[in-house]
């Protein structure tokens, strides 16, 4: 692969030192801005096979969300999408960016519906993939869901990869692929990441 390809591919490292948590992102192309947002136990490198196709367009911002990729886990544990949707702000402030258009992927969508809510005037437009603004309670099934997660999350990261990547898809090659990325996270962030997100309701 051409050099100038990889270039694209990878771009430098950044890192914004916020009160609570280091945020990771990484900056490549010209023309209006596009945050980029990833979803739950990913990273903005997922990211990489598309950007050649939108970096000559596009300035893109990828961002890694608290606890994800190399962003650290917060000190606060807090895990919340608000508090990803503000990072995402502290970020964008960061780099003087005053409107943005915006793409999120599952977890990447919540956070940018919260963001649109706190900060419309910010927001240029917003594409959403595969997401969602709450989780509806399934009543005593979704309790022994959450019940069935904790007692999965205290055999360790392996084995919440597994339930995750079986419960969420049934192609069994995504299920793959899923699992094994999921298994490069922390396990206390990835079950934060899920309490949080059980609770969002936007």
């Amino acid at each position: 692969m051409p050099a100038s390809r990889l270039c694209l591919l990878a771009p430098a490292d950044r890192y914004l030192h916020l009160p609570d948590v280091r945020i990771h992102y990484r900056i490549l192309g010209e023309g209006p801005p596009l945050v980029m947002l990833h979803g739950m136990g990913s990273s903005s490198v997922d990211w990489f096979p598309v950007t050649p196709m939108l970096a000559d367009r596009h300035q893109l911002i990828l961002i890694d969300l608290r606890g994800h990729g190399l962003s650290s886990l917060p000190r606060n544990r807090d895990y919340s999408v608000r508090s990803m949707a503000e990072d995402v702000w502290a970020v964008l402030d960061h780099l003087g960016l005053e409107r943005t258009a915006m793409l999120g992927l599952s977890l990447g969508g919540c956070v940018t519906i919260q963001f649109a809510i706190l900060h419309p005037s910010r927001l240029e437009k917003m594409v959403l993939v595969n997401t969602f603004a709450r989780l509806r309670s399934a009543g005593v099934g979704d309790v022994w869901s959450k019940m069935k997660r904790g007692i999965i999350a205290m055999q360790g990261m392996d084995k919440l990869a597994h339930y995750v990547a079986v419960s969420l898809f049934s192609d069994p090659k995504i299920q793959a692929i899923a699992e094994e990325r999921l298994r490069r996270n922390d396990v206390k962030a990835i079950m934060r990441t899920m309490l949080g997100l059980s609770r969002l309701n936007l």
